[in-house]
């Protein structure tokens, strides 16, 4: 290796210490990497072909996440829709009750009074 190289692996380590610090969460799956990227040996080529199966592996489980949230939120707007409902009726039927209720007063008031 010659010394510009090694600078580039230096800087190379310096900002994935940096990132690190800045997001102490992904430090598992830099662990992850590095383990895989140990057993893939020293040949860029198989490295590269497991960093891209990890990369699909993690974007099948966030697609299995998003499908799971996505009818979550299709059974809770389903449920927010029949409360609404049932909410809609409860005042129709209220309405009527109080529609009679002034029926039932006009209709008093038009009644000749007793004597």
């Amino acid at each position: 290796m010659d010394d510009d190289q090694i600078k580039a692996i230096f800087e190379a380590k310096m900002v994935l210490s940096n990132f690190l610090k800045e997001h102490p969460h992904m430090r598992e799956y830099q662990e992850k990497i590095d383990k895989v990227l140990e057993k893939a040996g020293s040949n860029p080529h198989n490295r590269l072909v497991m960093l891209q199966s990890m990369m699909l592996e993690k974007d099948a489980e966030r697609a299995a996440a998003m499908r799971e949230l996505r009818e979550e939120a299709i059974k809770t707007l389903k449920k927010m829709e029949e409360v609404s409902n049932l909410i809609k009726e409860e005042q129709r039927l209220q309405e009527l009750e109080f529609q009679k209720i002034l029926d039932a007063n006009k209709k008093k008031e038009l009644e000749p009074p007793k004597e």
